[in-house]
């Protein structure tokens, strides 16, 4: 099976949580979505290996003219984790945020981060699940 996901990229707080990478579906300087790892967390029947490519562009298109254009693209292949989890305290409330999007061994969050700003279409083809 194969997912799509398309939006920009923003690194910004979400809730209680900081510095989140987040999919926003709106436009460039709106920002409406959500957390990347969640989004991947809540769509895909983890745990699962997956195929996975990407590409980067300076505005929003369709995944047929990035693939035309050929702006930027990777390959990854591997078990996917996603997470996003809120740590909370009954005493003492908001602790922390785990957020991860590993495929293969690859730090796929950590490789978007640095594309703050810019248009994602993340395409996800789910082999078998584990």
């Amino acid at each position: 099976m194969e997912y799509t996901f398309a939006g920009w990229l923003h690194v910004r707080d979400y809730g209680e949580a900081m510095d989140v990478l987040m999919l926003d579906t709106g436009h460039r300087d709106y920002y409406n979505g959500d957390p990347l790892a969640k989004r991947l967390q809540d769509e895909l029947d983890l745990p699962c290996t997956a195929s996975v490519r990407y590409y980067i562009t300076k505005s929003s298109m369709t995944l047929e003219q990035a693939q035309e254009a050929y702006i930027r693209q990777y390959y990854r292949y591997g078990d996917v984790d996603a997470k996003y989890i809120d740590r909370y305290s009954e005493i003492t409330g908001y602790l922390w945020t785990d957020e991860e999007l590993n495929v293969g061994g690859h730090d796929l969050l950590s490789e978007l981060r640095t594309y703050g700003g810019k248009y994602l279409i993340l395409v996800v083809e789910v082999g078998d699940t584990q």
